[in-house]
């Protein structure tokens, strides 16, 4: 009888055997902290349970048949049984809009609707005594399957279904490894159901139930690939992913930001070794503030948390303890440590319009702020746009983006053309025309800077290799340098090897530093424009007057000539002290055997009253505005040959 009694059970104990495995497996890898999470453990629990009270019912037929006792025992298990399994699909497609995020997609009606069919089956149960509609026990104890049975097993289905609907068209996480092992969890376990529902004798349906819970926990319990395991919390893929699923719904959640202002200074003052241990602190301290299964580490020194909550107080409030806390700071081994750190949150989709935003404000070059400072969607706008332009940047190097526009410098006579100014233009595909005062500095910052003076060396080389400046009577081309490049030490050569493989006379090039580049390090530049000169390059100080009083610049640095702002020009047409101020300028720029440019003149009453000033060069868009090159030859040759082209403003 005990051998016969475990050939029936076998697949009940099997049963028995995964899910509690399962269960086992799940609380010791601690994956309980997310709604899924529960919802899992809650149908391991019911297919355990179910397969226990199938044991039970079996062993009061078997071991004591035939007594009020095993009638009352079958009654329980029966009535236990099919309780569980009645709920069993609301649970499976409970967990699935959990797991596919679809849950804040879903309004209120339709939970209410799917658990119409589940109250059902327990009205059933509960007035089984009286009108059996789920089974039926005879005198003799005999089990007779009732109507309610084959109700539950046609309503299954239907849950079944929106579940397999929700993963496969409603989530995008379904993909690859971890589609395969539902679909075949799923294909597995179909044919036990099957087995059950034709042969009752035959308990296959919670075994295969429960390979079906395994094949869930594999591919979406199982997410030590979504984890960072130094901060213990999840990662940038797992930021990614759930953050795709959330702006699928198109409902509002919340980013929170958490910024370390200075990991360099962590980094040197607790060691390379306890550098980890640092951010795990922080981990823990955002985890025990915030879901764990809603905080992620995207990059060495940032955290971001989602917040599902629509109320905008709550999540401020939240914020305003991560602020409190960095202005606290963390202690290790009794010594404070130097951590510096921003927190900026903001609202999606309004403000944050995809996952890359998150990352982009995550990564960003972020404001100047004090220790703890809240950035809200305000300045949520300027990260963003920094991030862009940055991305604006590589696109640009990359696709092609950037031009050289050339702005022609006319003789004393206004009618000649004598040189060009070089202007780097960046047209990006997503953003538009963006102004060289916004990339510029952008590109000093990133260190990109250094690329993009090359590119326009590269092209300002090509142009002058062409022979065609020479032929119009252009005697050099003007390229700026900014702050960065001259004082990187492998500047020199790189401008050589350039200028050398182009095979251009470096007489050609006349390199533009303005009066704030000047008055930074006059030793490394000193040095970087008599080396350059002494190859037979020209140098000229561009933008004097802009208000660094910087005249020790002009006489100790070997210019060839220097360039008024045009800021001082405009301020001399308005005030008679501006006009001594630039009529002074010239005659002292000549004095020092300097050549005076003139840049900013807009019109022809600006140039009549500047030119008895005797100034050498003209430039402005009363001449020309900036050209691209081949707008500047056409140009070029029609005022050599006397005539006027279209872009000659005059």
């Amino acid at each position: 009888m005990i051998f016969e009694f475990l050939n029936q059970t076998g697949f009940l104990l099997g049963a028995i055997l995964v899910s509690i495995s399962c269960l086992i497996y799940t609380l010791a890898e601690r994956h309980t902290d997310r709604p899924q999470n529960t919802i899992f453990i809650m149908m391991l629990v019911t297919l355990a349970l179910s397969a226990g009270v199938e044991i039970g019912e079996l062993a009061a037929r078997q071991l004591v048949p035939g007594t009020q006792t095993s009638r009352l025992m079958i009654e329980f298990c029966n009535f236990t049984y099919y309780l569980l399994h009645g709920v069993s699909p609301l649970l499976l497609l409970y967990y699935t809009l959990f797991a596919t995020r679809n849950f804040q997609r879903i309004r209120t009606r339709f939970y209410v609707v799917y658990l119409i069919p589940v109250a059902l089956v327990v009205g059933m149960l509960i007035t089984n005594p009286w009108f059996h509609m789920m089974y039926h026990l005879d005198d003799q104890m005999n089990y007779t399957r009732g109507w309610g049975v084959y109700y539950l097993y046609l309503i299954a289905p239907f849950y079944m279904l929106k579940a397999a609907h929700l993963f496969v068209f409603r989530w995008s996480g379904i993909k690859g490894r971890r589609g395969r092992i539902i679909l075949f969890s799923a294909i597995v376990t179909i044919p036990g159901i099957i087995i059950q529902l034709i042969i009752p004798e035959l308990k296959t349906e919670i075994f295969f139930e429960c390979v079906f819970c395994m094949g869930l926990m594999i591919s979406l319990e199982y997410d030590e690939d979504r984890m960072d395991t130094a901060s213990g919390i999840y990662n940038r893929s797992a930021l990614i992913q759930d953050t795709e699923s959330y702006f699928e719904t198109s409902k509002k959640f919340f980013v929170i930001c958490v910024r370390v202002t200075n990991p360099e200074t962590v980094r040197r003052v607790v060691g390379s070794t306890l550098n980890e241990e640092v951010y795990r602190m922080i981990a823990d301290y955002l985890i025990s503030v915030h879901p764990r299964y809603m905080t992620y580490k995207v990059s060495p020194s940032a955290f971001v948390l989602l917040s599902m909550r629509a109320n905008e107080g709550q999540v401020r409030f939240l914020a305003q303890m991560i602020s409190w806390k960095l202005e606290e700071g963390w202690e290790y081994e009794g010594r404070k440590l130097p951590i510096h750190g921003v927190v900026l949150y903001a609202n999606a989709p309004d403000y944050i319009k995809s996952a890359e935003d998150i990352l982009l404000v995550s990564e960003a070059p972020i404001p100047q702020k004090e220790n703890g400072a809240i950035l809200t969607s305000t300045d949520l706008t300027n990260v963003l746009r920094s991030a862009n332009l940055e991305a604006a940047l590589h696109r640009g190097l990359s696709e092609h983006n950037f031009r050289v526009f050339y702005q022609p410098v006319y003789a004393a006579d206004g009618r000649r053309i004598c040189s060009a100014e070089s202007l780097i233009r960046l047209r990006d595909s997503e953003y538009g025309e963006i102004l060289p005062g916004e990339f510029i500095p952008a590109a000093e910052r990133n260190g990109m800077i250094e690329q993009i003076g090359e590119y326009t060396l590269e092209q300002v080389c090509d142009f002058l290799e062409s022979g065609i400046p020479a032929k119009l009577g252009i005697r050099y081309i003007n390229v700026n340098l900014s702050v960065v490049q001259c004082m990187d030490p492998d500047f020199v050569t790189r401008v050589k090897d350039i200028v050398s493989r182009y095979q251009v006379d470096p007489a050609w090039i006349n390199f533009e530093i303005t009066e704030t580049v000047a008055a930074l390090d006059y030793a490394t530049l000193d040095d970087v424009i008599r080396e350059l000169k002494s190859e037979g390059f020209l140098f000229s100080m561009e933008g004097y007057g802009t208000g660094y009083a910087n005249l020790y610049s002009i006489f100790s640095l070997e210019f060839d000539m220097i360039k008024m702002d045009r800021k001082l020009l405009w301020e001399a047409l308005k005030s008679g002290d501006g006009w001594i101020i630039l009529d002074n300028s010239v005659r002292m720029v000549h004095e020092l055997s300097h050549e005076a440019v003139v840049v900013g003149v807009e019109n022809e009453e600006q140039f009549e009253k500047i030119r008895t000033l005797g100034v050498d060069w003209y430039q402005g868009n009363y001449f020309s505005p900036p050209l691209e090159r081949e707008k500047l030859e056409q140009m070029a040759a029609a005022a050599e040959a006397g005539s006027e082209v279209e872009g000659d403003s005059r």
